[in-house]
């Protein structure tokens, strides 16, 4: 029985022929330029700057990420959150003034960033306690639910606002298909084995 060899040369010598042909259907046509007419610079008069750009969250009617808020232990009295960083205290310049005798005029500040948000004491008189843990001056601690805070004798919710639509991962596990050193020692048993 004789058997029937497929000459394969011959094959990739009619793609090649066939792409060739292809491609010289192809051929491209010259554009027409685009005409482009210039236009004048406005006229700036030397003795007149122009105006500032307004930035805009100055602008009224523009939409403002409130990413948290604080609301006064009666639930009635609210404060929203909305720059990156606010100074919480008793008195200006705090950027959120809560009345109360035992606060500091810059008790505590609220920091927001991609995603994260930190509560930090500033030297307050009377202490800051989030969630009943006392904060040291200057050492932030991450708020990640809400929570209380003890602002003195001023008791305050932490709640989150509006989230951005992606919140920055956590740090990854470093070998996740890997098992621990100690762990899964001896042989495995196959599922028919006794």
């Amino acid at each position: 029985m004789r058997t029937f060899s497929f000459p394969w040369s011959l094959l990739g010598l009619v793609a090649r022929l066939a792409l060739v042909g292809l491609a010289a259907s192809f051929t491209l046509q010259p554009q027409p330029a685009l005409a482009v007419t210039p236009v004048a610079a406005p006229a700036v008069q030397a003795d007149k700057a122009p105006p500032p750009a307004k930035s805009p969250a100055a602008e009224p009617g523009t939409p403002r990420l409130v990413w948290g808020r604080l609301v006064a232990q009666d639930g009635k009295t609210t404060y929203d959150l909305d720059k990156q960083s606010v100074v919480v205290g008793s008195a200006a310049p705090a950027d959120v003034v809560v009345p109360g005798s035992t606060l500091s005029p810059q008790h505590c500040r609220i920091t927001y960033d991609a995603g994260r948000v930190a509560i930090e004491d500033l030297g307050s008189r009377h202490g800051t306690l989030v969630a009943g843990t006392a904060l040291k001056k200057g050492k932030p601690m991450a708020i990640v639910q809400p929570l209380d805070l003890a602002l003195g004798a001023v008791s305050l919710r932490f709640e989150f606002g509006e989230r951005p639509a992606v919140i920055p991962p956590l740090k990854a596990a470093k070998h996740p298909g890997k098992k621990a050193k100690g762990k899964g020692k001896g042989k495995a048993k196959s599922a028919g084995a006794k």
